[in-house]
């Protein structure tokens, strides 16, 4: 109900709030992507390599062929939302919450083996909605400049 709320009151990223509400949902579910420790044996983290066929972040030791390597600060950004870190997750730049939505999604379809149809849909409307209101910044500030 929570996360309702916050899509309709507008105080935070709906992109974030999206993946904060699926990252929990995993976590639930029993879930949940190692974050901040190495998922095939637990060593402490951060771990810079993320496999999501292992279960999350795995360290230099345990990575298995074909493991990504996010940018720094995506894996943060992860447990952040995951959190309810919201100082942390607002602050985190564009290209950061793209490969977080893009490794959740994964998690998530790979648990449930099968693909969300809705997940590229929301993608989409979400970099239309950023493209109106960029351009809409635009038109105020040519406005403004026109007197």
């Amino acid at each position: 109900m929570g996360a309702l709320r916050a899509v309709a009151d507008g105080q935070r990223p709906r992109d974030l709030l999206l993946d904060a509400y699926l990252l929990r949902a995993m976590g639930i579910a029993g879930w949940a992507p190692a974050l901040t420790e190495c998922a095939r044996c637990a060593t402490p983290g951060p771990h810079r390599a993320f496999h999501i066929a292992t279960g999350g972040s795995v360290c230099a030791h345990c990575r298995p062929a074909g493991s990504t390597t996010p940018p720094l600060g995506v894996v943060d950004l992860m447990s952040a939302l995951y959190d309810g870190d919201w100082e942390a997750a607002e602050a985190a730049p564009q290209s950061a919450r793209s490969h977080v939505s893009g490794l959740v999604a994964a998690h998530l379809q790979w648990h449930l083996e099968r693909q969300l149809k809705t997940l590229p849909l929301v993608e989409r409307f979400y970099q239309a909605d950023r493209s109106v209101a960029e351009r809409r910044a635009a038109l105020i500030g040519q406005d403004i400049a026109g007197g």
